[in-house]
């Protein structure tokens, strides 16, 4: 079967340095890795080195990968993660956006289905556990036969047909919940036969000939990225050494779970955080606040199980409170956010937890992630362009306070400037969800205040936008460029002069905003 003959050229590289069965091995998976690559870049350079990057880590890890080690499966996660390194690390100027089509796609055509679900194809795979996402790979990426997936996964047959079916419908529900409405049958058959393309002609050769010198040949940029990519891979399997029993226990590498005892309730001056908690929510006065969020600083990464459980995170779902909690779940998710306020850059190890957290809290949790700071940028970015409303809307907000009180400066989140100049000209039949987002990305620019030369004609147009709350914080956006917005004076003015009691007002504040020696 192929993936014992996998094992066994892997064995044959490791155990006689065997360069031919190495380059076997990277010709019969090389076309997979590198879709993987080119679908989180979208570009085929980029891809091309991921790919190197990939076969070079195999090569590095060929005596230690274990001899049941699914190849074709670790090869896919591999090229996952690697990628995302890549992409973590330059943090790319332009997002395109992908607004999901609130329809049922039945009547298109596979390569229109394909374009809508491949942005999300690896994000969506993610989701599954790794015996799921194995069995997806083997079955759909690779076209093998379900006995071959079982006895791969060492499983029946049956037992293998049971578990791609249960992973198609995870799938399939993902797409789902992000407006891509489509059969299980449809799903499979556009994924089998899109999700692998073929490579670059001379690509496997290259790749082979310099994977077997596991780096020593490679460029500067392509050791950076396999030196990364190692590190995502070792906190990776660290994070997911999930057993019975699933805690998060804070030292000094950050945050790892693994089987244990759930820690203790952490306390600071003789109050447990429970009791700090209640302070730091936003209806208590400032001084008890500030105090309250000094504890959770002094209480650091030991409050994160805890805060996590607040926000919704049920794989925390055990960890409890000393005292009894008798809060709302409303307060609960509210004084969390505000505790990561408090922490900052100590959350950062609660990234990839916050990330899953988006959907099922995004009132919540989209703010918390941006509270964090430059670190979130990553996630904060990919969540602007999500396809649930409800998250764009609230990773805005986050951004914008993150920006306003210091914590991400405008140059760092300068990636989010062609999302929020996209957005002012967002259509939707939803009223509510069209006039938000156009909102939001006025107040996202703003806080920006980049390419004013750019930005203050773009806010001119909205001037006339039939929602006067909208046309409203057009303006008020526009008085944020200060004497950069002189060209809107004219504009201002005749608002300002206007019967309308809400544009009126704005509009003279907005004047005076740019010229306050005048208005």
């Amino acid at each position: 079967m192929q993936e014992l003959d996998d094992n066994a050229l892997l064995r044959e590289y490791a155990e006689h340095d065997s360069q031919e069965a190495f380059a076997a091995l990277v010709a019969r998976h090389v076309n997979k890795v590198y879709s993987v690559a080119l679908r989180h870049t979208g570009d085929p350079n980029r891809a091309e080195e991921i790919t190197q990057a990939v076969f070079t880590i195999l090569a590095k890890k060929s005596r230690s990968l274990g001899r049941d080690v699914v190849i074709s499966g670790w090869l896919y996660q591999t090229a996952r993660l690697t990628a995302r390194t890549l992409i973590r690390g330059e943090i790319r100027r332009a997002q395109r956006q992908q607004e999901a089509l609130m329809q049922n796609v039945s009547n298109q055509s596979e390569p229109e289905i394909w374009a809508e679900i491949a942005p999300q194809l690896d994000a969506a795979m993610e989701e599954l556990s790794e015996l799921d996402r194995h069995a997806v790979v083997l079955r759909f990426f690779d076209g093998r036969s379900m006995s071959d997936v079982g006895a791969a996964l060492g499983a029946t047959e049956e037992a293998a047909k049971k578990r791609v079916t249960r992973a198609v419908e995870k799938l399939r529900l993902f797409f789902s919940r992000r407006g891509v409405v489509l059969t299980a049958g449809v799903l499979t058959s556009t994924i089998a036969a899109h999700s692998v393309q073929a490579a670059p002609a001379m690509l496997a050769k290259s790749v082979a000939a310099l994977a077997v010198t596991q780096g020593a040949a490679a460029t500067g940029s392509t050791l950076s990225l396999i030196k990364g990519a190692l590190k995502v891979m070792a906190w990776t399997k660290a994070k997911t050494a999930i057993g019975i029993a699933i805690v998060m226990v804070v030292g000094a590498g950050g945050v790892v779970v693994k089987n244990s005892y759930f820690p203790g309730e952490p306390s600071y001056e003789g109050r447990k955080l429970l009791e700090w908690l209640a302070d730091v929510d936003y209806r208590q006065p400032q001084a008890k606040r500030a105090k309250a969020a000094e504890a959770i600083r002094h209480m650091g990464r030991k409050t994160l199980p805890f805060l996590l459980a607040d926000l919704g995170d049920k794989r925390f779902g055990t960890v409890h409170y000393a005292e009894q909690d008798n809060r709302s779940k409303d307060e609960r998710s509210r004084q969390a956010t505000w505790a990561f306020d408090a922490l900052g850059t100590m959350g950062t190890s609660a990234i990839p937890e916050l990330k899953r957290l988006l959907e099922q809290n995004p009132g919540y949790a989209p703010v918390a992630l941006a509270d964090i700071g430059p670190d979130a940028l990553p996630e904060l970015l990919n969540a602007l362009t999500n396809g649930s409303f409800w998250v764009r809307d609230n990773t805005a907000v986050g951004l914008v306070n993150a920006i306003y009180s210091g914590k991400i400066t405008s140059d760092q989140a300068k990636a989010a400037f062609p999302i929020a100049l996209n957005n002012l000209t967002y259509e939707n039949t939803n009223t509510l969800f069209r006039d938000n987002t156009r909102w939001r990305a006025t107040s996202l620019l703003a806080a920006l205040k980049r390419e004013p030369e750019i930005t203050v004609p773009a806010l001119l147009r909205g001037l006339d936008d039939t929602n006067a709350s909208v046309a409203a914080a057009y303006i008020i956006a526009l008085g944020a460029f200060g004497k950069d917005a002189r060209a809107a004076i004219p504009a201002l003015e005749k608002a300002a002069d206007s019967t309308n009691s809400l544009l009126s007002p704005v509009a003279k504040a907005s004047l005076h905003g740019i010229e306050p020696s005048k208005y």
